[in-house]
């Protein structure tokens, strides 16, 4: 390979298959039997001589993007470092596997980014879905709208009143879900339905008491005064 080449591709070499050109590590070659060694005339060789194998991996569609990255710089970098051939599907397909073709390490190799890289944008995405009930307790009601009040009448000038929920609306969120494709949406209400019936045979017609203190507010993002005194009636409220 000539010295002109990036230092980058020179463990790399390029393989006509038909009308395309596959970039492929050299040392994927040495795998090749002795009597393959002399390339056809045509200069064509076939998926098979070169022991190319081709897998597919389910990515959810919302990883697409990732994997992609702006202008395809994360699939560009993936197939370099790699040496894998890398066909995401198109966000109006159906499909949601992408495929991955090459050299049995570097097909491994791949994968094993490809998941590394689903794995850690996972956890970086916020929740989805919540799993809550609602509030509808009058006596709970009732010191809601107290504790609004004596809030409103410190009459702060900070204060927003409309930032006090309708007590209509006053639920407990029990757990966050990551839930990023059809299937994983599927799944978990499978599950909530086949637990109903056992939690509905634990509670019964029994009351569940909750005894709350110490709230603090989701929210705290922001250091003002409003936040800082509602936190600091919250922390020693008990409903």
């Amino acid at each position: 390979m000539s010295n002109n080449t990036p230092r980058c591709m020179q463990e790399f070499s390029l393989i006509p298959v038909g009308t395309k050109t596959y970039r492929v590590r050299s040392s994927g070659l040495e795998s090749l039997k002795k009597g393959k060694e002399d390339a056809p005339v045509s200069g064509k060789t076939s998926l098979d001589e070169l022991n190319f194998e081709t897998i597919k991996v389910q990515v959810p569609k919302a990883m697409f993007g990732i994997l992609i990255g702006k202008r395809g710089a994360n699939l560009i970098k993936l197939r370099s470092e790699t040496g894998a051939k890398i066909l995401i599907p198109k966000l109006e397909e159906s499909s949601d596997f992408i495929t991955i073709t090459g050299t049995t390490e570097s097909v491994n190799q791949a994968k094993k980014r490809v998941e590394e890289i689903i794995e850690e944008a996972l956890e970086k995405l916020p929740p989805t879905h919540f799993l809550m009930f609602s509030l509808p307790d009058t006596y709970l009601h009732k010191k809601v709208i107290d504790f609004r009040d004596q809030i409103k009448g410190l009459r702060a000038n900070d204060v927003d009143p409309n930032m006090f929920t309708h007590v209509h609306s006053l639920h407990i969120t029990i757990g966050m879900l990551r839930l990023i494709s059809p299937e994983d949406i599927l799944a978990a209400g499978k599950i909530l339905k086949e637990l109903t019936e056992s939690v509905n045979d634990c509670v019964k017609d029994r009351s569940l008491l909750i005894r709350l203190a110490g709230l603090a507010i989701m929210d705290s993002s922001s250091g003002s005064y409003q936040n800082w005194l509602i936190q600091l009636l919250l922390t020693n409220i008990v409903l």
